[in-house]
């Protein structure tokens, strides 16, 4: 099957307009990025693109099967003069892929309206399309990763803010006053309420067999089968985005100056682990550290000790908005004008760009493999390889 060329549009001029190469079923691409602060970069991508391209028949990164994608090895491989991307087309691999500046950018959904939050599984991705505001056309999505057809699993809501998907259900809190917190099965079926008449619930996230929520200055715990909800904390400044640590619900308190706060799991009074922070947002944790994004003058990606300390910066300035963290890496959608997917290490250090030049880069997350994200005035949701 061949790899179509189109041309590039008008937000990705960033990554330079040559680079948009080529529009076609997907199967695989060769790693690549542009990394910022990093003189001997594309000396460095263009030895290193040399040597895989000579060891093409064999991909380090493992079986297609590991990325969730229909992708053949055995396929037709055609090579990108213009970004030096190794591309296999495959009729089985999701429509639409686009080899810019040496990596693959596959679009799982387009056309939708506002796609903001989104959450993952093993099979799937889920996210909030956000609709116009208090119109009543905001809706709860999913689609394979593997590629195919949206489904939508709710719809006709007022504002929905933040998602958490578990193995059973995806769950949303809708903003619009009165607010509720609702469930849904993964594969469809009648949504059901878990909270309402709530002001403004926003972030949630699921551990244990228990959705945690924000609303006003509160931080709730509640059974992800229902039941009676329990606050944890309040009075708080407007927590907003959470994560669920071994311990605490760790919190973005977005009032001015803002904060990031933690919760014990089983209720008490909450520590401050940073504070005189502006606009703190995206929230994710793991055993080392708490990772968050403050995501205005000018903005940062940042890191604190989960008992707190000093809250170190990653990287500095591109208005982060939302966090992801695997094992290695921190990345983070950006709020300014590049539209930036980025990658830190964990310690902080040079800035990679997964993707520029997406419109209104909004929601994110990782598996083993891939990275993923919504891109909200584009109305697309996105995946490519780590």
């Amino acid at each position: 099957m061949a790899c179509y060329s189109r041309p590039p549009m008008p937000r990705a001029a960033p990554l330079a307009a040559a680079s948009m190469a080529l529009l076609a079923t997907l199967a695989a691409c060769d790693q690549g990025g542009t990394v910022y602060g990093s003189p001997d970069a594309a000396s460095a991508d263009a030895s290193a693109a040399e040597a895989r391209a000579s060891d093409a028949t064999e991909d380090p990164r493992g079986s297609s099967a590991d990325a969730g994608l229909d992708i053949s090895l055995d396929a037709v491989e055609e090579r990108s003069a213009d970004s030096g991307c190794l591309v296999t087309c495959t009729a089985a691999a999701p429509s639409t892929a686009t080899c810019v500046a040496g990596r693959c950018l596959i679009v799982l959904a387009s056309g939708r309206m506002h796609p903001a939050a989104l959450a993952i599984d093993a099979t799937s991705v889920y996210w909030l399309d956000v609709g116009q505001p208090s119109a009543g056309n905001g809706a709860v999505l999913s689609v394979p990763i593997a590629g195919g057809a949206p489904a939508t699993l709710a719809a006709g809501l007022a504002n929905p803010s933040g998602i958490a998907v578990d193995g059973t259900n995806v769950y949303w809190t809708d903003s619009f006053v009165p607010g509720d917190v609702m469930s849904v099965p993964i594969h469809g079926g009648p949504p059901v309420t878990l909270v309402s008449g709530v002001s403004y619930p926003a972030g949630i996230a699921i551990a244990r067999g228990t959705v945690y929520f924000t609303y006003g200055g509160n931080v709730v715990a509640i059974e992800t089968d229902g039941g009676s909800p329990v606050t944890l904390a309040s009075g708080l400044d407007n927590p907003t985005r959470i994560a669920i640590g071994e311990a605490a619900v760790f919190a973005s308190a977005s009032d001015d100056p803002g904060a990031v706060l933690a919760v014990p799991l089983d209720g008490g009074a909450p520590r401050t682990l940073a504070s005189g922070l502006h606009d703190p947002t995206g929230i994710a944790v793991d055993p080392a550290g708490v990772y968050f994004a403050e995501s205005s003058q000018p903005g940062a990606v940042r890191a604190v000790a989960p008992d707190g300390g000093v809250a170190a910066i990653l990287a500095a300035g591109y208005g982060p908005l939302s966090i992801a963290v695997d094992d290695i890496s921190v990345y983070f959608t950006s709020a300014d004008d590049a539209g930036l997917i980025g990658q830190v290490p964990r310690g902080g250090g040079p800035v990679v760009a997964i993707a520029a030049g997406q419109g209104g880069p909004a929601g994110i997350a990782v598996d083993a493999v891939n990275v993923y994200w919504t891109a909200a005035y584009d109305g697309t949701v996105m995946l490519t390889r780590k």
